[in-house]
């Protein structure tokens, strides 16, 4: 079973006016790390600089699940729910999900071109 998932790249830089990519790279998830900083510690995914894929015209397997971009048919998220009982929600769910996740059978890709880009620094109104 098969799940689309990733950070998504940042807009500024990557997009034109009219809304068209300027860019044909693909971020992957590829390391993590425990964040510091926090009162209790946690693992954060961390993602490899952006490249031209040498893996073209597939989507290219990859370790983890991502909360910033997921699509999966419907199943996933009912054999695989958030845990209303873990106390970091927000940090801690990319763990719990890809991990259960993957221990049900469903497998982790990244897309195999430029998705779409986060705006999230700027207001998207002067890209669109």
């Amino acid at each position: 079973m098969t799940v689309l998932s990733t950070y998504l790249s940042d807009v500024v830089g990557n997009i034109d006016k009219n809304g068209k990519s300027l860019i044909n790279t693909r971020p992957i998830m590829c390391n993590t790390d425990y964040e510091s900083g926090q009162k209790n510690k946690y693992l954060r995914h961390g993602s490899q600089p952006e490249a031209v894929p040498t893996i073209r015209g597939t989507p290219q397997l990859e370790p983890y699940w991502a909360a910033g971009y997921s699509f999966s048919r419907g199943h996933f998220v009912v054999n695989v729910p958030y845990d209303f009982h873990q106390p970091m929600i927000f940090q801690g769910e990319e763990m719990s999900i890809g991990i259960r996740g993957f221990t049900i059978g469903y497998d982790f890709y990244v897309s195999s071109s430029f998705l779409f880009s986060l705006c999230c620094c700027i207001p998207c109104e002067q890209f669109f």
